[in-house]
């Protein structure tokens, strides 16, 4: 890296405005961060409302602040910019705090070997199985359909009354 060259940080910037804060005021506020982030060649990467919380002490008679979160990145020069701008909107702005964000280094962790422990066996020692009782199920007798008794059709020849010496008369039948 040259001299002239210079690496970008990661800031983040929490401030607490009144409740009751205009909107004017606080397009004002944010404008600042906006122009010293641009001005030292940085990105905003966010900027929102973050909660309405309690303050733990009172701040200019007031007990309830908004709290802003703004997270950017830009060179070594904006966080100066940025609280300067703050400590001339004191109505505005009733506290701040600026950190340097540092990303964690972390260093790979080498998985120890796990050595297998041999496993010893224990001797298992058989239960003996009591048999159960089988419970036959009861069995369910089908519905018996009731059919139509089967009748053989009426022999009308009377041909069990015949006697041997009958004759047959003319309309066909035995007299």
């Amino acid at each position: 890296m040259t001299k002239t060259e210079v690496q970008m940080q990661s800031y983040e910037t929490v401030f607490i405005t009144s409740i009751d804060i205009k909107e004017d005021d606080l397009n004002k506020v944010l404008g600042k961060i906006k122009e010293a982030v641009s001005k030292n060649e940085g990105e905003i990467l966010k900027l929102e409302k973050w909660q309405q919380r309690e303050l733990a002490y009172p701040i200019n008679d007031l007990t309830k602040g908004v709290y802003y979160i703004a997270e950017y990145k830009a060179n070594s020069g904006v966080v100066s910019d940025i609280e300067s701008s703050f400590k001339f909107l004191r109505e505005e702005i009733l506290r701040f705090l600026t950190v340097k964000v540092k990303l964690a280094k972390v260093k790979p962790v080498k998985p120890e070997p796990v050595k297998p422990e041999p496993v010893k066996p224990e001797p298992v020692k058989p239960e003996p199985v009591k048999p159960e009782p089988v419970k036959p199920e009861p069995v369910k007798p089908e519905p018996v359909k009731p059919e139509p008794a089967k009748t053989e059709p009426e022999n009308t020849d009377n041909s069990a009354f015949k006697t041997p010496d009958a004759k047959p008369t003319e309309k066909g039948g035995e007299s």
